[in-house]
């Protein structure tokens, strides 16, 4: 494998993966012009670590029971372990992708699940001080935490174990696989964790405010660039017969395996829910209500890539307070916050799909 290839001029063919790519990055043209403009969504948002201030959070602390210190910690460390797990698959897909404008999405995906992990333990550190470093390694005695990225890491090696730079049905097989756990992570265990988090911040009259800002810049990344990625990578390797996939979606293989995927990522979450609720409930979240996040969660996520639905899964309360709760540009009184986040160069867009897609066009 080559870093770059310039012995010849590559041919542009607008495939996201399995195209003719020397890796001299240019955008000069854009044959799919969906990604450059996701990017400019995540370059108007962009943030660093140490970005929050968690003075709030370690003054308060103490007045969080211990049944949801636990809850806390835990989810917490899992999220950095996640973060930490999902910023090197993004470093793969750069790589593997044929697209210019796809690969500069990726790394830069890639540097925001970088920041959104170091930022954990910015935090943590910050509020817990010398304990900082007994809370973060939890992650290497918890058996539970340990095993929630498994899928993950084995469908990123089944990936290289394929020959992913040759363009045959096991590769392509194996790539569908790790982008389909890739958005399954981000779009249903990421808000699961990210609502327990604001569900205690909630409960406890707004005691981990610092965390809870530092998740809303989270899931903006996560829920409006990320999550939106893979689907519209899976929706164009669906629909155009270009890139070569259709048929593993026309046979049925894609659907039968998104749905396997889905029913492993719920009974994971379901599972992670209860081990949350082993010392007892808090205000705002219970079995029940968990239950219900995750099913909604995972059944949009599938009716986004064009799959059936698992549960049928209703709106309710629960997901519209959650959805208000994650928006940056949200009052105060709604979030119950002391202050509004507004962190951003440019105006937040909370919804991929009303973007304004005139600002480019294709160009051959």
């Amino acid at each position: 494998m080559n870093i770059i290839d310039i012995t010849h001029k590559p041919v542009t063919e607008g495939k996201l993966f399995f195209g003719d790519y020397g890796k001299y990055s240019r955008i000069d043209k854009v044959s799919i012009p969906k990604f450059r403009q996701i990017a400019d969504i995540a370059e108007a948002n962009t943030w660093f670590i140490n970005e929050i201030d968690f003075a709030h959070d370690s003054k308060n602390w103490q007045y969080i029971p211990e049944v949801a210190r636990r809850m806390f910690k835990l989810n917490i460390i899992y999220q950095t372990l996640m973060d930490s797990g999902v910023t090197n698959v993004y470093a793969i897909l750069a790589d593997l992708t044929s697209l210019p404008e796809l690969q500069y999405l990726y790394k830069k995906i890639d540097y925001e699940e970088a920041i959104h992990a170091m930022s954990y333990s910015s935090g943590i550190s910050q509020v817990f001080g010398a304990e900082a470093e007994q809370i973060l390694d939890i992650v290497y005695d918890d058996k539970l935490i340990q095993s929630r990225m498994q899928s993950e890491q084995a469908s990123a090696e089944k990936l290289l174990q394929s020959n992913p730079y040759t363009e045959t049905d096991e590769a392509k097989k194996a790539l569908l696989e790790m982008l389909l756990y890739i958005y399954f992570l981000e779009g249903v265990k990421f808000p699961f964790s990210f609502f327990i988090t604001w569900a205690i911040n909630n409960a406890y009259n707004n005691s981990i405010q610092g965390f809870s800002k530092l998740l809303k810049l989270i899931a903006h990344d996560e829920l409006t660039v990320h999550v939106i990625t893979g689907r519209e990578v899976l929706n164009l390797l669906r629909n155009d017969t270009k890139q070569g996939f259709k048929h593993l979606f026309e046979s049925g293989w894609f659907d039968e395996i998104a749905t396997k995927i889905a029913k492993e990522t719920a009974e994971l979450e379901f599972k992670w829910s209860s081990y949350l609720l082993e010392n007892g409930e808090i205000p705002g979240y219970n079995a029940a209500i968990g239950e219900h996040f995750i099913k909604y969660w995972v059944d949009y996520r599938l009716s986004d890539i064009k799959c059936k639905t698992l549960y049928n899964e209703q709106h309710s309360d629960i997901i519209e307070w959650f959805n208000k709760y994650r928006n940056l540009n949200a009052t105060r009184t709604a979030l119950q916050e002391a202050d509004n986040t507004n962190y951003q160069k440019g105006a937040l867009k909370n919804d991929f799909d009303s973007y304004d897609w005139t600002a480019y066009k294709e160009q051959s």
